[in-house]
């Protein structure tokens, strides 16, 4: 009598890729760290002492509180 055979391939199982190449890694640090040292450098900025003695903070807020009086009156003129 005959025998009945069933042959199962099963296929080879595909290496995993890595989530991140390691350019990727080295891309994402060096931005990573460009960003950090802009902000560093605009929060230096920021709190630089001017001449006068006065913080740049206070300079741009006493700046920008004026320009907003002053586009507040124009409205009012107008």
């Amino acid at each position: 009598w005959g025998r009945l055979t069933f042959i199962v391939t099963v296929p080879p199982k595909s290496a995993k890729k890595p989530r991140w190449t390691s350019l990727e890694i080295g891309l994402l640090t060096i931005v990573s760290l460009l960003f950090i040292v802009i902000l560093a450098l605009i929060v230096l900025f920021a709190t630089k002492r001017t001449d006068s003695g006065e913080w740049r903070v206070e300079k741009l807020i006493e700046q920008s509180l004026c320009l907003s009086v002053k586009q507040a009156m124009n409205l009012l003129v107008s």
